[in-house]
């Protein structure tokens, strides 16, 4: 039978329950505790059966269960009490920062991701990119920042993952279904929203969605709609499916309409953050609607570029995606011709070096940003090093890229155990106020008794759940049904639980554990102090390395003796990361180093008292520098990651290995299991309690949001406002500047360096320098001449100098016969041993944000 026409069926709520569908039409209900409480409390098998989506349950709920609600006294009062404080929530004031002004009060940021996390249910998320988005927009909602987000609405998602008896991944995409999501769709008076974009050459048109993120808003571009065959309809389908042109296609309608329909619905932000490469597109888009207006597209580039927030986020070859030349350009192309942009000049914005081949996205964001940022103090150094020569000759320490180092949404994140002690001995403030360090002075007070039992419950319930979870897929594996009921058996709920869990990438080092097998089953066995496992995470389906790193730890977790302790839960999902990062003992991190641009599950795991023992690179690098530096106490432990005398991966491995398994041994098995009469382990409780108050405030979204606003949005926002003064006259005449420094440069010549130093001087001393150039065309006042001091490797004397300090000297004449100039000046150092001095020149201009924008420079 065929339907001649579909039409979506919405659940009849009485009045008395129409708060319901108030709350379940935002994520608001997400990160906290009493409101999804009261809609599991209505039907808790079907809460379960939705995978936790109130939209979803609502829709299954019968007239008999609706009415008796209604006419539920208690849960009437229960569903006031929420709606008013999701009204209290909404009314907050809009928050800019510290240190903004009245100037900055229309300061409005887009937030640009290929994914969000931001529930179990709604499936647009592969892991913690789209995580860390979606803790972004909770904790901007939270704050007050005035932030929209786009994203793609993925109709497939990302994949489900299954494995095979033998422990092989499957992955299978069931559909999301837009009537059973939060999610509203965009219209255009009474017809739906609808934009367009070539794509490929062929027009795609768009539709969209509407998410409330809390009083953020998410919207979600979909291609799915009946003006497209079916061939565009399927570029908003999976979630990083498809092959290289597919994925182009997405990262087209992403970055270039989402600017579209953001302009379509007649909101012009000031700051566009663009989370990730895939966003990048969307400069190509803010330029042409500039020039459309009548702008030139170097001043429309100054100024899309001075607005432009970028975020790397992973070392990672596969995650700074290069693509063919041959792919971009029939894409490119129509975008390039309406601008009267050649190919090889919008090519070499995504070229390190021009003429490299390729086309990267994190490149081009790079060359399209104002600010751009790795997200942890050691990944900022990394991504120095990575894409220095971007700006050509410029020092690795002076690449202009910045880190914020990323942080988890609190009230996420925090297991319903401890938000329960928190919310009794801490207050209010640690929902409202995370990122402060006085919010978690009161975890002290806690008493440690209800501090263990709080955990020891989230332990049970987590184990419970991981029991229930092997016991389905078996199940649907057809399994025993022996084997099914054994389920019920594996883990012990007393026995220390360590976790591991993320993306089962090689670099992740998942099997490292198993390096050596008899010293892990020694720890898995032992009557007296057991140790068991709970191993999660998906491999990316091309990722064939990954799926065999799952399929050994599975194998090993079938073996005799040990099958009890060791637990590979499947589908690892946001559901699955809260029971886990609140119900473990350890949380386990082992990336080859310095391949973590940051993680964050270990930092989830802190907000709820849970110690680390983690290789030391991404954001455990500075926690635990940090910690050690300032003289306090550890709060977890750390695998250096950088074994003296490895020569390779293997050598490397095996002694990273060989320290997990000594610490595990020496300190953290015994630490668990000293208990005082009372079965509380003291030392242990009083490291989680550290562990909260050393780290729950720095490693906070809400810091980190706070940190994007004070040091890129509302920066972004002031030399935009700047740039675009007087009619844009000041980027007008910048671009302007830019483009005779760059016709000129090649003219340009050091006739001379001379440095006035003997061979040994006192520390601090002032010493002369005199520079002759040949400016060319050129003025002065065009260019920074500088003299560069620094610590000089007397082995490798062509190695870069380190600790540089820059001293500039002064224009002493005009041009003289020999059509030279002269600068000259004196500098010192306080550094002392061999340093090494040197002579440097960059274009100079009032109006540039760092001397090595442009990418020109000089050097003696």
């Amino acid at each position: 039978m065929k339907p001649i026409r579909s039409y979506r069926s919405i659940p009849s709520i009485p009045d008395e329950l129409d708060g319901l569908r108030e709350l379940a039409g935002s994520f608001w209900w997400h990160w906290n505790h009493s409101t999804t409480a009261l809609f599991r409390d209505i039907d808790p098998a079907t809460w379960s059966e939705t995978n936790h989506n109130p939209v979803a349950m609502l829709a299954r709920l019968s007239r008999e269960q609706l009415d008796a609600l209604a006419c539920d006294d208690a849960f009437r009062f229960r569903l006031r009490r929420e709606v008013e404080r999701y009204a209290e929530y909404t009314a907050r004031p809009v928050w800019l920062g510290e240190s903004a002004t009245a100037e900055d009060v229309d300061t409005t940021v887009a937030y640009f991701c290929a994914e969000y996390g931001i529930a179990e249910f709604f499936r647009i998320y592969s892991g913690g990119l789209g995580v860390l988005a979606g803790d972004h927009l909770k904790a901007a909602s939270d704050l007050g920042v005035p932030l929209v987000a786009v994203g793609l609405f993925y109709h497939r998602g990302y994949f489900q993952q299954r494995l095979t008896p033998d422990g092989w991944q499957q992955e299978a995409y069931p559909y999301n279904d837009p009537a059973q999501l939060p999610m509203t769709e965009l219209r255009d008076g009474d017809k739906p929203l609808r934009l367009s974009l070539t794509v490929g050459g062929a027009e795609v048109h768009a539709g969209a969605w509407r998410a409330n993120v809390g009083r953020t808003t998410l919207y979600l571009l979909d291609t799915n709609i009946e003006e497209n065959p079916s061939h565009l309809r399927a570029i908003t389908d999976r979630l990083y499916g498809g092959d290289e042109d597919h994925r182009l296609r997405q990262e087209l309608v992403l970055g270039i309409g989402g600017v579209r329909l953001l302009e379509a619905l007649g909101q012009t932000p000031t700051v566009f953050h663009i989370n990730e490469g895939h966003a990048a597109f969307l400069t190509v888009e803010r330029v042409r609607q500039s020039v459309a207006a009548g702008m030139d597209i170097n001043t429309a580039f100054e100024i899309v570029r001075s607005s432009n927030a970028f975020t790397t986020h992973t070392p990672v070859p596969a995650g700074n995606k290069v693509y063919e030349t041959d792919l971009v350009r029939p894409h490119l192309m129509p975008y390039l011709d309406e601008l009267g942009v050649s190919w090889s000049d919008f090519l070499a914005l995504g070229q390190v070096t021009r003429g490299e081949g390729g086309f990267g996205m994190t490149t081009f964001a790079l060359r399209s940003s104002g600010a751009a940022n790795g997200v942890s103090r050691l990944h900022g150094a990394v991504s120095r090093a990575m894409w220095h020569k971007a700006w050509g000759e410029t020092p690795v320490d002076e690449a202009p890229i910045s880190h914020v180092t990323n942080g988890v949404h609190t009230p996420t994140w925090v297991g319903r155990e401890v938000a329960d002690l928190y919310d009794l001995y801490v207050g209010p403030r640690w929902r409202a106020a995370p990122q402060e360090a006085e919010t978690w002075e009161r975890v002290a007070s806690i008493p440690d008794a209800e501090m263990w039992r709080g955990h020891v419950r989230a332990r049970e319930r987590l184990v419970t759940f991981a029991q229930r979870d092997l016991a389905r897929g078996l199940k649907a594996r057809r399994a025993p049904a022996s084997e099914i009921r054994e389920a019920s058996s594996i883990l012990d709920p007393r026995a220390l639980t360590i976790g591991f869990a993320r993306r089962a990438a090689t670099y992740k080092r998942l099997t490292m554990l198993l390096r050596d097998p008899d010293r892990l089953r020694a720890l898995l066995t032992n009557p007296e102090r057991p140790v068991q496992f709970l191993i999660a995470g998906k491999a990316h389906p091309d990722d064939h390395g990954g799926k065999e790193e799952i399929q050994r730890v599975v194998r090993f977790a079938q073996e005799a003796g040990v099958h009890r302790s060791v637990v590979y839960i499947e589908n690892y999902s946001i559901h699955v990361g809260r029971l886990m990062t609140a119900g473990v003992d350890v949380w386990l991190n082992t990336p080859r180093r310095p391949h973590e641009a940051s993680g964050t599950s270990g930092m989830k795991a802190a907000m709820n008292g849970i110690p680390n023992l983690s290789v030391l690179d991404g954001w455990w690098a500075e926690a635990y520098d940090d910690i050690r530096d300032a003289g306090r106490d550890p709060v977890g432990w750390a695998i250096d990651g950088t074994a003296e005398g490895a020569t390779n991966d293997d050598d490397l491995d095996a002694q990273d290995a060989d320290t997990l398994y000594g610490i595990l041994e020496r300190e953290v098995v015994p630490e668990f299991y000293d208990r005082d009469s009372h079965d509380v382990p003291r030392a242990w409780v009083g490291r989680m309690k550290r562990s909260v108050q050393e780290l729950a405030h720095v490693f906070s979204s809400h810091r980190m949001v706070a940190d994007y606003v004070e040091h890129a949005y509302l920066p972004l926002a002031r030399r935009r406002r700047h740039l675009e003064a007087d009619d844009a006259r000041v980027a007008r005449e910048l671009a302007a500047w830019k483009r005779r420094v760059r016709e000129g440069w090649e003219d340009v010549r050091i006739v001379d360096a001379t440095i006035d130093a003997p061979e040994s001087v006192p520390a601090g001393s002032a010493l002369d320098a005199r520079v002759s150039l040949d400016l060319g065309g050129l003025d002065a006042a065009d260019v920074r001449v500088e003299v560069a001091v620094g610590k000089m490797d007397i082995i490798d004397i062509q190695a870069p100098l380190e600790s540089v300090a820059y001293t500039e000297l002064t224009c002493r004449s005009a041009p003289g016969d020999a059509g030279t100039t002269l600068f000259e000046g004196s500098f010192s150092s306080t550094l002392s041993g061999h340093l090494g001095v040197t002579v440097r020149v960059t274009p100079s201009h009032a109006d540039i944000a760092t001397p090595v924008e442009m990418g020109l420079a000089l050097w003696a």
